[in-house]
């Protein structure tokens, strides 16, 4: 009886805890698709501000640095474009088509003969291991969009930094005309 005792409060742990978990992750979810929305606002700007000191450049050294700009912003925007799709999240099952599965299970286990304290241990579990699948696959896929957002931004900040060697390269009066 006591390790039964220990197995239910060993579920009821994980439950909890996949539960709590799986909070975190949609948290988590939710701050990656507000940075992914930042980022294409900040790319935009970026490529905006670019377009506009083209008419500036003038000579091969500034407009290559000022291509090699343009061209990083927009690479930049294809991982932002890339992280923002939906994904497939997954979720636990709804309430009533828990209770039907539930139910479902009940019936086998009637037919089983499982007393019902060890039947109520099996349910625990099954949601347990439910919410815990859930857990693990929704934070590949929120790593996954991170690594994305990652990535933009270090192609944006390249692209920064190239718009910076322009700003150099123009505020030069003898490089100006390279």
């Amino acid at each position: 009886m006591a390790a039964k005792k220990k197995d239910a409060e060993l579920i009821d742990l994980v439950l909890n805890e996949a539960m709590r978990q799986d909070s975190l992750v949609h948290q988590w979810a939710t701050a990656l698709g507000t940075k992914a929305a930042l980022y294409m606002v900040f790319a935009g700007f970026v490529f905006t501000a670019e377009t506009e000191i083209v008419k500036l450049a003038s000579g091969p050294v500034a407009r290559a640095i000022l291509c090699a700009a343009l061209f990083l912003s927009l690479l930049g925007v294809i991982p932002l474009l890339s992280a923002s799709f939906l994904y497939l999240y997954k979720k636990p099952l709804r309430p009533t088509k828990l209770r039907e599965r539930f139910m479902e299970l009940e019936t086998l286990l009637i037919k089983e003969k499982v007393p019902e304290e060890d039947r109520i241990l099996t349910f625990k579990d099954k949601l347990a291991n439910s919410y815990s699948r859930c857990v693990d696959e929704n934070s590949d896929i929120n790593e996954k969009i991170a690594n994305k957002l990652e990535w933009a931004a270090l192609l944006l900040g390249l692209s920064i930094g190239a718009l910076v060697l322009l700003v150099l390269v123009l505020s030069m009066p003898t490089l100006t005309n390279l």
